[in-house]
């Protein structure tokens, strides 16, 4: 309760609009049945802004107006863009979407891009938490940690898909590892008339 009694009117509506659009982000994936999807984003996402965040701290050797939770939504908006360019746009998704946070190449991450995105965003938590607390140092390998962790999955990642059949067995390797339904749905494959495939 400390936190209302200390916050600004601001940081309470703040917190309250990134929930609620969070909760929105969270309706849509289930509602497409892309729930994996929305986990892998907010992931990598919340690594990069508070990675940012991180850096920015690092480097003024003071801290921010902005909250860690806002810099991760912010995060989380920015690797999602190309989602919401689909629902709202229909803009397919290509690759020179990876500007977005790696948004394709994010899903071929080795060991598994749910396992990429949890270690990166928990080193991004730890600089952040260590940077905070006046561990420069500690911060800084944390960082440079999740650079490189990143860019070892990205070299040893799965090929991209070139065919409808090689994106749906990915989508099943993905629930079969996930084990569930809610975290780990796929998106109902649409041609470009706007059909469901098979």
């Amino acid at each position: 309760m400390s936190w209302l009694a200390t916050s600004s009117r601001r940081q309470r509506v703040a917190a309250v609009l990134v929930i609620t659009v969070e909760l929105y982000f969270f309706y849509r994936y289930a509602e497409n049945g892309a729930l994996f999807h929305f986990w892998l984003h907010l992931l990598l996402g919340g690594w990069v802004g508070l990675g940012l965040l991180t850096v920015h701290r690092l480097l003024t050797r003071r801290g921010s107006r902005v909250r860690p939770w806002n810099a991760g939504f912010f995060g989380h908006m920015y690797s999602a863009l190309p989602d919401v360019l689909f629902l709202a746009a229909g803009l397919l998704h290509a690759t020179w979407m990876d500007v977005f946070a790696l948004h394709i190449t994010a899903h071929f991450l080795w060991p598994n891009a749910l396992v990429m995105g949890l270690v990166l965003w928990t080193l991004a938590v730890l600089a952040h938490g260590a940077a905070v607390w006046g561990a420069r140092r500690l911060a800084s390998v944390a960082l440079v940690a999740g650079i490189a962790f990143l860019l070892l999955g990205v070299s040893l990642r799965a090929p991209l898909p070139s065919t409808l059949g090689q994106l749906r067995a990915q989508d099943a390797a993905w629930q079969q590892l996930a084990g569930s339904d809610w975290l780990c749905t796929a998106i109902p494959l649409v041609d470009q008339h706007g059909h469901v495939a098979g």
